[in-house]
């Protein structure tokens, strides 16, 4: 159980660091660079997920009996474990973030969906119905909601494949 809270907070932390020093560098002081924010906040968040999924299953096959078999359902559930407490820590961060440190993100990300809207052509009601559901969806709460969702199903893709990278089956036994 450790092992996946651990590596479930670094993978929250790493996540954090780099939205902060994105917001520290000025990439979220505008539209334009929101899109590249963006981009390295995907990159960077997927990379550390990556790592330290991996390094919490290697962990738990080290941990577990050489003589057993470590079953691509051990390797899974090690994984899938691991980015359910990313989803939990992400419920602390992500509000944090959003309500406290930069609360202007909400209204740039909103700006910057409509922005594409319009650009595609839409307006008027449509564009005000759309206004409706992108202001509930990208407020603190649906934020929240979307990356507690996001660390959930991300890490158990994640998991899927890191869990048949890891396997192990049982030794024989030697008489």
């Amino acid at each position: 159980m450790k092992t996946y809270v651990t590596h479930g907070l670094y993978i929250a932390l790493a996540g954090f660091a780099v939205a902060l020093l994105l917001f520290v560098a000025g990439l979220h002081s505008d539209s334009a660079r929101l899109a590249v924010a963006t981009i390295i906040h995907t990159v960077c968040h997927w990379g550390f997920g990556i790592l330290f999924i991996t390094l919490a299953v290697r962990e738990r096959r080290a941990a577990a009996d050489p003589n057993q078999a470590f079953t691509y359902g051990d390797a899974l559930w090690a994984g899938v474990a691991t980015a359910l407490w990313t989803a939990i820590f992400n419920l602390i961060w992500v509000p944090v973030y959003f309500a406290v440190i930069d609360p202007g993100l909400n209204d740039l990300l909103l700006q910057a969906q409509l922005a594409k809207y319009q650009a595609s052509g839409l307006d008027g009601e449509k564009l005000d119905r759309i206004e409706h559901g992108l202001r509930i969806s990208l407020s603190t709460g649906g934020q929240t909601a979307l990356a507690f969702v996001s660390a959930v199903i991300g890490g158990t893709v994640v998991a899927l494949i890191v869990g048949a990278c890891f396997q192990r089956p049982a030794r024989p036994v030697q008489a």
